[in-house]
Protein backbone atom coordinates (compact mmCIF):
# COMPACT_ATOMS: atom_id res chain seq x y z
CA UNK A 1 0.00 0.00 0.00
CA UNK A 2 2.65 2.59 1.35
CA UNK A 3 4.54 1.49 -2.30
CA UNK A 4 1.56 2.26 -4.24
CA UNK A 5 1.00 5.59 -2.50
CA UNK A 6 4.55 6.57 -3.10
CA UNK A 7 4.26 5.96 -7.02
CA UNK A 8 0.80 7.76 -7.05
CA UNK A 9 2.19 11.06 -5.70
CA UNK A 10 5.50 10.61 -7.91
CA UNK A 11 2.79 10.42 -10.94
CA UNK A 12 1.05 13.78 -10.10
CA UNK A 13 4.60 15.57 -9.29
CA UNK A 14 5.29 14.65 -12.50
CA UNK A 15 2.53 15.00 -14.03
CA UNK A 16 2.81 18.89 -12.56
CA UNK A 17 6.02 19.44 -14.60
CA UNK A 18 5.01 17.48 -17.71
CA UNK A 19 1.51 19.42 -18.04
CA UNK A 20 2.01 22.56 -15.85
CA UNK A 21 -1.31 24.81 -15.36
CA UNK A 22 -1.99 27.89 -13.25
CA UNK A 23 -4.31 27.63 -10.30
CA UNK A 24 -6.90 29.94 -8.92
CA UNK A 25 -4.89 30.27 -5.62
CA UNK A 26 -1.99 31.01 -7.48
CA UNK A 27 -2.82 32.27 -10.74
CA UNK A 28 0.30 34.27 -11.98
CA UNK A 29 2.80 31.29 -11.58
CA UNK A 30 2.24 27.49 -12.79
CA UNK A 31 3.45 24.75 -11.46
CA UNK A 32 6.41 24.07 -13.17
CA UNK A 33 7.99 27.67 -11.69
CA UNK A 34 7.05 26.23 -8.48
CA UNK A 35 8.55 23.18 -8.82
CA UNK A 36 11.51 25.08 -10.02
CA UNK A 37 11.42 27.65 -6.79
CA UNK A 38 11.54 24.23 -4.72
CA UNK A 39 14.45 23.08 -6.29
CA UNK A 40 17.17 25.87 -5.77
CA UNK A 41 16.95 24.81 -1.68
CA UNK A 42 16.71 21.49 -2.24
CA UNK A 43 20.00 21.61 -4.84
CA UNK A 44 22.50 23.84 -2.06
CA UNK A 45 21.19 20.69 0.35
CA UNK A 46 22.34 17.97 -1.34
CA UNK A 47 25.14 20.34 -2.55
CA UNK A 48 26.40 20.55 0.86
CA UNK A 49 26.15 16.87 1.71
CA UNK A 50 28.17 16.41 -1.25
CA UNK A 51 26.03 14.12 -3.33
CA UNK A 52 26.38 14.79 -6.82
CA UNK A 53 22.89 14.29 -8.80
CA UNK A 54 23.25 16.60 -12.21
CA UNK A 55 26.10 15.64 -14.42
CA UNK A 56 28.64 17.98 -15.38
CA UNK A 57 29.35 17.33 -18.61
CA UNK A 58 27.94 19.51 -21.53
CA UNK A 59 26.20 21.35 -19.06
CA UNK A 60 28.59 24.69 -19.18
CA UNK A 61 28.32 24.40 -23.23
CA UNK A 62 24.50 23.69 -23.26
CA UNK A 63 23.73 27.09 -20.84
CA UNK A 64 25.89 28.59 -23.32
CA UNK A 65 24.13 27.91 -25.83
CA UNK A 66 20.71 28.66 -24.52
CA UNK A 67 22.45 31.97 -23.31
CA UNK A 68 22.99 32.96 -27.31
CA UNK A 69 19.18 31.84 -27.97
CA UNK A 70 18.56 34.32 -25.61
CA UNK A 71 21.10 37.19 -26.96
CA UNK A 72 19.51 36.50 -30.45
CA UNK A 73 16.08 37.00 -28.82
CA UNK A 74 17.40 40.11 -27.18
CA UNK A 75 18.73 41.94 -30.38
CA UNK A 76 16.08 41.26 -32.23
CA UNK A 77 13.69 43.04 -29.66
CA UNK A 78 16.33 45.54 -29.53
CA UNK A 79 16.36 46.43 -33.43
CA UNK A 80 13.22 46.20 -33.91
CA UNK A 81 12.44 48.74 -30.81
CA UNK A 82 9.36 45.55 -29.60
CA UNK A 83 8.11 44.34 -26.32
CA UNK A 84 7.83 40.46 -27.04
CA UNK A 85 10.58 38.62 -24.95
CA UNK A 86 8.99 35.33 -25.02
CA UNK A 87 12.45 33.45 -26.44
CA UNK A 88 14.93 37.00 -25.30
CA UNK A 89 14.35 34.78 -21.76
CA UNK A 90 14.73 31.60 -22.96
CA UNK A 91 17.91 31.09 -20.74
CA UNK A 92 15.75 31.38 -17.60
CA UNK A 93 13.19 29.49 -19.22
CA UNK A 94 16.03 26.61 -19.83
CA UNK A 95 16.70 26.78 -16.21
CA UNK A 96 13.13 26.80 -14.63
CA UNK A 97 12.60 23.28 -16.64
CA UNK A 98 15.67 22.29 -15.68
CA UNK A 99 14.88 23.13 -11.61
CA UNK A 100 11.60 21.59 -12.28
CA UNK A 101 13.08 18.44 -13.69
CA UNK A 102 15.67 18.11 -10.51
CA UNK A 103 12.50 18.35 -8.10
CA UNK A 104 10.56 15.99 -10.07
CA UNK A 105 13.82 13.07 -10.22
CA UNK A 106 15.10 13.66 -6.81
CA UNK A 107 11.86 12.89 -5.81
CA UNK A 108 11.79 9.51 -7.84
CA UNK A 109 15.53 8.73 -6.29
CA UNK A 110 14.31 9.37 -2.52
CA UNK A 111 11.54 6.75 -3.36
CA UNK A 112 13.45 4.26 -5.28
CA UNK A 113 16.99 4.78 -4.68
CA UNK A 114 18.21 5.42 -7.72
CA UNK A 115 16.83 7.55 -10.72
CA UNK A 116 17.38 5.68 -14.42
CA UNK A 117 16.36 6.73 -17.76
CA UNK A 118 13.45 3.76 -17.58
CA UNK A 119 12.10 5.16 -14.28
CA UNK A 120 11.53 8.32 -15.45
CA UNK A 121 10.03 7.30 -19.14
CA UNK A 122 7.70 4.86 -17.15
CA UNK A 123 6.72 7.74 -14.96
CA UNK A 124 6.18 9.75 -18.05
CA UNK A 125 4.30 7.08 -19.85
CA UNK A 126 2.02 6.20 -16.24
CA UNK A 127 1.18 10.18 -16.50
CA UNK A 128 0.36 10.47 -20.40
CA UNK A 129 -2.55 7.38 -19.61
CA UNK A 130 -3.72 9.09 -16.86
CA UNK A 131 -4.05 12.37 -18.80
CA UNK A 132 -5.85 10.67 -21.27
CA UNK A 133 -8.50 8.86 -19.65
CA UNK A 134 -8.89 12.29 -17.10
CA UNK A 135 -9.92 14.01 -20.55
CA UNK A 136 -12.43 11.68 -21.33
CA UNK A 137 -13.43 11.33 -18.14
CA UNK A 138 -13.98 15.43 -17.75
CA UNK A 139 -15.86 15.15 -21.07
CA UNK A 140 -18.34 12.76 -19.71
CA UNK A 141 -19.25 13.91 -16.49
CA UNK A 142 -19.56 17.39 -15.92
CA UNK A 143 -19.37 16.89 -11.91
CA UNK A 144 -15.67 15.93 -12.66
CA UNK A 145 -15.09 18.82 -15.29
CA UNK A 146 -16.56 21.47 -12.63
CA UNK A 147 -14.25 20.22 -10.09
CA UNK A 148 -10.78 20.56 -12.56
CA UNK A 149 -12.46 24.25 -13.94
CA UNK A 150 -12.82 25.03 -9.85
CA UNK A 151 -8.90 24.82 -9.62
CA UNK A 152 -7.54 25.15 -13.20
CA UNK A 153 -7.27 28.92 -14.66
CA UNK A 154 -7.55 28.26 -18.40
CA UNK A 155 -4.65 29.33 -20.72
CA UNK A 156 -4.98 27.32 -23.50
CA UNK A 157 -2.65 24.67 -24.05
CA UNK A 158 -2.04 24.96 -20.04
CA UNK A 159 -5.68 24.77 -19.25
CA UNK A 160 -9.06 24.17 -20.08
CA UNK A 161 -9.81 24.95 -23.84
CA UNK A 162 -13.90 25.27 -24.59
CA UNK A 163 -14.37 23.28 -28.21
CA UNK A 164 -11.63 20.19 -27.39
CA UNK A 165 -10.71 17.66 -25.01
CA UNK A 166 -8.45 18.60 -21.91
CA UNK A 167 -7.09 16.97 -19.18
CA UNK A 168 -5.17 18.87 -15.97
CA UNK A 169 -2.89 21.10 -18.01
CA UNK A 170 -3.32 19.00 -21.19
CA UNK A 171 -4.83 20.48 -24.22
CA UNK A 172 -3.98 21.29 -27.83
CA UNK A 173 -0.79 20.23 -30.24
CA UNK A 174 1.79 21.36 -27.56
CA UNK A 175 0.27 18.48 -25.39
CA UNK A 176 0.11 16.50 -28.32
CA UNK A 177 3.87 16.92 -28.94
CA UNK A 178 4.42 15.65 -25.64
CA UNK A 179 1.83 12.55 -26.24
CA UNK A 180 4.61 11.76 -29.08
CA UNK A 181 7.56 11.84 -26.83
CA UNK A 182 6.19 9.70 -24.51
CA UNK A 183 4.87 7.43 -27.52
CA UNK A 184 8.67 6.81 -28.87
CA UNK A 185 9.21 6.33 -25.26
CA UNK A 186 7.20 3.00 -25.31
CA UNK A 187 8.09 1.93 -28.50
CA UNK A 188 11.60 1.67 -27.63
CA UNK A 189 11.47 -0.06 -23.80
CA UNK A 190 8.67 -2.17 -25.47
CA UNK A 191 11.55 -3.22 -28.21
CA UNK A 192 14.08 -3.62 -25.48
CA UNK A 193 12.39 -5.41 -22.27
CA UNK A 194 14.56 -5.74 -19.24
CA UNK A 195 12.95 -8.85 -17.70
CA UNK A 196 13.95 -11.57 -19.33
CA UNK A 197 11.29 -13.95 -17.60
CA UNK A 198 8.30 -11.67 -18.24
CA UNK A 199 9.63 -9.73 -21.15
CA UNK A 200 5.89 -10.40 -22.61
CA UNK A 201 4.19 -9.00 -20.00
CA UNK A 202 6.30 -5.79 -20.35
CA UNK A 203 6.11 -5.77 -23.74
CA UNK A 204 1.99 -5.89 -23.43
CA UNK A 205 2.06 -3.24 -21.35
CA UNK A 206 3.92 -0.82 -23.31
CA UNK A 207 1.72 -1.38 -26.00
CA UNK A 208 -1.41 -0.99 -23.76
CA UNK A 209 0.08 2.41 -22.51
CA UNK A 210 1.00 3.17 -26.44
CA UNK A 211 -2.60 2.44 -27.57
CA UNK A 212 -4.33 4.37 -25.06
CA UNK A 213 -2.44 7.87 -25.70
CA UNK A 214 -2.28 7.29 -29.01
CA UNK A 215 -6.48 7.00 -29.49
CA UNK A 216 -6.90 9.04 -27.12
CA UNK A 217 -4.35 11.46 -26.91
CA UNK A 218 -5.78 11.88 -30.76
CA UNK A 219 -8.79 13.00 -29.81
CA UNK A 220 -7.11 15.85 -27.73
CA UNK A 221 -4.53 16.62 -30.51
CA UNK A 222 -4.37 15.24 -33.98
CA UNK A 223 -0.43 15.98 -33.55
CA UNK A 224 -0.48 12.79 -31.62
CA UNK A 225 -0.76 10.95 -35.05
CA UNK A 226 2.90 12.09 -35.94
CA UNK A 227 4.30 10.54 -33.14
CA UNK A 228 3.11 6.74 -34.16
CA UNK A 229 4.70 7.65 -38.13
CA UNK A 230 8.13 8.32 -35.84
CA UNK A 231 7.57 5.41 -34.11
CA UNK A 232 7.45 3.03 -36.82
CA UNK A 233 10.57 5.02 -38.12
CA UNK A 234 12.00 3.99 -34.80
CA UNK A 235 11.28 0.23 -35.23
CA UNK A 236 12.74 0.04 -38.38
CA UNK A 237 16.10 1.48 -37.60
CA UNK A 238 16.18 -0.18 -34.63
CA UNK A 239 15.95 -3.69 -36.61
CA UNK A 240 19.13 -1.71 -38.71
CA UNK A 241 21.45 -1.29 -35.69
CA UNK A 242 23.48 -4.09 -35.53
CA UNK A 243 24.15 -2.78 -31.66
CA UNK A 244 21.16 -4.17 -30.21
CA UNK A 245 21.57 -7.32 -29.33
CA UNK A 246 18.22 -9.84 -31.27
CA UNK A 247 16.91 -6.29 -32.75
CA UNK A 248 15.30 -7.95 -35.60
CA UNK A 249 14.18 -10.69 -33.34
CA UNK A 250 12.75 -8.26 -30.93
CA UNK A 251 10.89 -5.75 -33.56
CA UNK A 252 9.39 -8.72 -35.00
CA UNK A 253 7.94 -10.06 -32.04
CA UNK A 254 6.89 -6.21 -30.82
CA UNK A 255 5.19 -6.34 -34.13
CA UNK A 256 3.49 -9.86 -33.79
CA UNK A 257 2.42 -8.63 -29.80
CA UNK A 258 0.86 -5.38 -31.71
CA UNK A 259 -1.32 -7.33 -33.84
CA UNK A 260 -2.86 -9.36 -31.24
CA UNK A 261 -3.71 -6.18 -29.34
CA UNK A 262 -5.44 -4.37 -32.39
CA UNK A 263 -7.99 -7.24 -32.87
CA UNK A 264 -8.86 -6.88 -29.78
CA UNK A 265 -9.10 -3.14 -29.93
CA UNK A 266 -10.78 -2.45 -33.29
CA UNK A 267 -13.40 -4.70 -32.81
CA UNK A 268 -14.09 -2.39 -28.94
CA UNK A 269 -13.58 0.75 -30.88
CA UNK A 270 -15.78 -0.40 -33.97
CA UNK A 271 -18.79 -1.40 -31.26
CA UNK A 272 -18.10 1.78 -29.15
CA UNK A 273 -18.51 4.05 -32.30
CA UNK A 274 -21.91 2.85 -33.02
CA UNK A 275 -23.13 2.87 -29.50
CA UNK A 276 -21.71 6.35 -28.25
CA UNK A 277 -22.52 9.50 -30.08
CA UNK A 278 -19.56 11.39 -28.02
CA UNK A 279 -17.06 9.00 -28.82
CA UNK A 280 -17.69 8.65 -32.61
CA UNK A 281 -17.51 12.49 -32.58
CA UNK A 282 -14.57 12.51 -30.64
CA UNK A 283 -13.20 9.59 -32.66
CA UNK A 284 -13.94 11.08 -36.20
CA UNK A 285 -12.08 14.04 -34.79
CA UNK A 286 -8.57 12.86 -33.64
CA UNK A 287 -8.54 10.47 -37.24
CA UNK A 288 -10.36 12.96 -39.42
CA UNK A 289 -7.53 11.70 -42.06
CA UNK A 290 -8.46 7.86 -42.04
CA UNK A 291 -11.99 8.73 -41.98
CA UNK A 292 -11.49 11.14 -44.87
CA UNK A 293 -9.39 8.27 -46.81
CA UNK A 294 -12.02 5.44 -46.18
CA UNK A 295 -15.50 7.80 -46.99
CA UNK A 296 -14.16 10.03 -49.86
CA UNK A 297 -11.02 7.97 -50.98
CA UNK A 298 -8.57 10.94 -50.30
CA UNK A 299 -6.45 12.15 -47.41
CA UNK A 300 -8.20 15.28 -45.81
CA UNK A 301 -7.60 17.05 -42.46
CA UNK A 302 -8.82 20.61 -41.87
CA UNK A 303 -6.56 21.52 -39.93
CA UNK A 304 -4.05 20.85 -42.12
CA UNK A 305 -5.83 22.86 -44.79
CA UNK A 306 -5.54 25.55 -42.56
CA UNK A 307 -2.13 25.17 -41.66
CA UNK A 308 -0.84 24.62 -45.48
CA UNK A 309 -2.30 28.83 -45.37
CA UNK A 310 -0.26 29.73 -42.60
CA UNK A 311 3.07 28.99 -44.32
CA UNK A 312 4.36 32.96 -44.88
CA UNK A 313 7.97 33.99 -45.24
CA UNK A 314 9.24 37.09 -44.58
CA UNK A 315 9.67 39.66 -47.64
CA UNK A 316 13.05 41.51 -46.84
CA UNK A 317 16.62 40.68 -45.89
CA UNK A 318 15.98 41.80 -42.54
CA UNK A 319 13.41 39.96 -41.18
CA UNK A 320 15.35 36.90 -42.66
CA UNK A 321 18.28 37.34 -41.00
CA UNK A 322 17.41 38.46 -37.36
CA UNK A 323 13.71 38.81 -37.32
CA UNK A 324 10.94 41.22 -36.76
CA UNK A 325 10.92 40.72 -32.87
CA UNK A 326 7.38 39.33 -32.86
CA UNK A 327 6.03 36.02 -31.79
CA UNK A 328 3.09 36.43 -29.36
CA UNK A 329 -0.05 38.59 -30.55
CA UNK A 330 1.18 41.85 -31.59
CA UNK A 331 -1.99 44.00 -31.14
CA UNK A 332 -1.04 43.48 -27.52
CA UNK A 333 2.28 45.51 -28.12
CA UNK A 334 1.83 49.20 -27.33
CA UNK A 335 4.90 50.13 -30.29
CA UNK A 336 2.73 47.95 -32.88
CA UNK A 337 0.96 49.58 -35.38
CA UNK A 338 0.38 46.80 -37.73
CA UNK A 339 -3.26 44.55 -38.59
CA UNK A 340 -4.26 42.47 -36.11
CA UNK A 341 -3.73 38.44 -36.32
CA UNK A 342 -4.25 36.01 -34.00
CA UNK A 343 -0.56 35.28 -34.75
CA UNK A 344 2.03 37.64 -35.76
CA UNK A 345 1.84 37.85 -39.70
CA UNK A 346 -1.45 34.96 -39.13
CA UNK A 347 1.14 31.96 -38.76
CA UNK A 348 1.25 29.15 -36.41
CA UNK A 349 3.44 27.61 -38.08
CA UNK A 350 6.93 27.04 -35.46
CA UNK A 351 9.42 27.23 -38.50
CA UNK A 352 7.81 30.38 -39.51
CA UNK A 353 6.74 32.30 -36.07
CA UNK A 354 10.41 31.96 -35.10
CA UNK A 355 11.83 32.83 -38.24
CA UNK A 356 9.72 36.08 -37.73
CA UNK A 357 10.61 36.62 -34.42
CA UNK A 358 14.56 36.08 -34.62
CA UNK A 359 15.56 35.06 -38.03
CA UNK A 360 17.31 32.62 -39.50
CA UNK A 361 20.14 33.41 -36.71
CA UNK A 362 17.83 32.48 -33.71
CA UNK A 363 16.57 29.15 -35.70
CA UNK A 364 19.64 28.26 -36.31
CA UNK A 365 20.80 28.93 -32.48
CA UNK A 366 17.67 26.75 -31.43
CA UNK A 367 18.24 23.77 -33.47
CA UNK A 368 21.84 23.91 -32.88
CA UNK A 369 20.97 23.81 -28.98
CA UNK A 370 18.52 20.86 -29.28
CA UNK A 371 21.38 19.01 -31.36
CA UNK A 372 23.61 19.92 -28.19
CA UNK A 373 21.12 18.13 -25.57
CA UNK A 374 20.74 15.40 -27.52
CA UNK A 375 24.37 14.87 -28.02
CA UNK A 376 24.67 15.02 -24.49
CA UNK A 377 21.72 12.53 -23.73
CA UNK A 378 23.59 10.32 -25.62
CA UNK A 379 27.46 10.49 -24.40
CA UNK A 380 26.05 10.12 -20.63
CA UNK A 381 23.46 7.04 -22.26
CA UNK A 382 24.21 5.50 -24.98
CA UNK A 383 22.62 2.31 -25.18
CA UNK A 384 19.28 5.28 -25.35
CA UNK A 385 21.29 6.76 -28.25
CA UNK A 386 18.32 5.75 -30.59
CA UNK A 387 15.56 7.13 -28.29
CA UNK A 388 17.26 10.71 -27.91
CA UNK A 389 17.86 11.26 -31.63
CA UNK A 390 14.29 10.30 -32.44
CA UNK A 391 12.81 13.00 -29.70
CA UNK A 392 15.14 15.26 -31.56
CA UNK A 393 13.67 14.40 -34.72
CA UNK A 394 9.85 14.90 -33.43
CA UNK A 395 10.93 18.41 -31.95
CA UNK A 396 11.50 19.44 -35.24
CA UNK A 397 8.76 17.65 -37.01
CA UNK A 398 6.70 19.09 -34.36
CA UNK A 399 7.62 22.67 -35.65
CA UNK A 400 6.14 22.25 -39.05
CA UNK A 401 2.54 22.69 -37.06
CA UNK A 402 2.98 24.19 -33.79
CA UNK A 403 6.12 26.46 -32.15
CA UNK A 404 6.83 24.96 -28.77
CA UNK A 405 9.50 22.70 -28.22
CA UNK A 406 10.38 19.57 -25.64
CA UNK A 407 13.16 20.59 -23.91
CA UNK A 408 11.00 19.61 -20.93
CA UNK A 409 11.90 16.05 -21.70
CA UNK A 410 15.31 16.12 -22.13
CA UNK A 411 15.59 18.68 -19.53
CA UNK A 412 14.91 14.97 -16.94
CA UNK A 413 17.22 13.21 -18.28
CA UNK A 414 19.73 16.00 -18.05
CA UNK A 415 19.50 15.28 -14.29
CA UNK A 416 19.85 11.64 -14.56
CA UNK A 417 23.86 10.80 -13.68
CA UNK A 418 26.01 8.32 -15.55
CA UNK A 419 26.06 6.70 -12.15
CA UNK A 420 23.15 6.55 -11.38
CA UNK A 421 21.97 4.58 -14.57
CA UNK A 422 25.17 2.39 -14.31
CA UNK A 423 23.28 -0.69 -12.84
CA UNK A 424 20.75 -0.77 -14.75
CA UNK A 425 23.03 -0.52 -18.27
CA UNK A 426 24.79 -3.54 -17.44
CA UNK A 427 21.13 -5.57 -16.60
CA UNK A 428 20.53 -3.77 -20.16
CA UNK A 429 23.54 -5.19 -21.66
CA UNK A 430 22.62 -8.88 -20.52
CA UNK A 431 19.03 -9.10 -21.90
CA UNK A 432 19.03 -6.69 -24.64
Amino acid sequence: MKQLLVAIGITILTSLFFFPFNTVWLPAVNTKMALAALAIPLFFIRGAQSRNSVPAYGMIGLSVLGAIVSLIGIFSVIINNTGDYTYASYFISMYVWLGGAYVVTRAMEAAYGKVTIRLVGNFLIAVCVVQCILAQIIHAVPAVANVVDGFMVSTGFMGKHETRLYGIGCALDVAGLRFCTVLLMATFFALTPVSKEHKTVERCMYIFAFLVIAIFGSMIARTTSLGVILCVVMCILFSMFSKYKNSQSNTWELSKTFIVFLLIVVPVLVFTYNVNPDFRENLRFGFEGFFALAEQGEWNVRSNDQLLSMVVWPDNLKTWIIGDGYFNEPQNDYYYVGPNYEFYMGTDVGYCRFVFYFGILGLAAFSIFFIASTMICSKNHPKYMLLFWMIMLMNFVGWLKVATDIFLVFALFLCISREDNDEYEKIYEDSV
